[in-house]
């Protein structure tokens, strides 16, 4: 089965809407949750040209796993770095961070 850039785009848009469903769960989005929400949503919005570029031709299942792969680790990286600005990971940013893990490793039924 070969995957292309809408299987990433869909998959990034499941994680974005796991994530805010997250941050909603107490009906307030903390300026902390916020901030990770941003940083996500940035490097999504900064994928769509690389990937288009990356992805002309489709990618087998084990190419498409390795991309995403990469891609959320990326995204994870961003967000630690993200979260220890203010030198405190707060548990909202934490329970976040846990769903990006969770994506990272292959884990979507979240």
């Amino acid at each position: 089965m070969h995957r292309g850039l809408d299987d990433i785009k869909s998959l990034l848009s499941d994680l974005m809407s796991k994530l805010e469903e997250k941050a909603l769960e107490d009906n307030i989005i903390s300026p902390d949750e916020r901030a990770l929400l941003d940083c996500i949503r940035n490097d999504i919005e900064n994928l769509d040209e690389q990937l288009s570029e990356m992805l002309g031709s489709s990618l087998d299942d084990q190419e498409f796993k390795d991309l995403a792969t990469q891609v959320l680790k990326d995204m994870l990286e961003n967000a630690l770095e993200v979260a220890k600005s203010d030198g405190t990971i707060t548990r909202e940013e934490r329970g976040l961070i846990d769903i990006i893990e969770r994506f990272s490793q292959g884990d979507d039924s979240l």
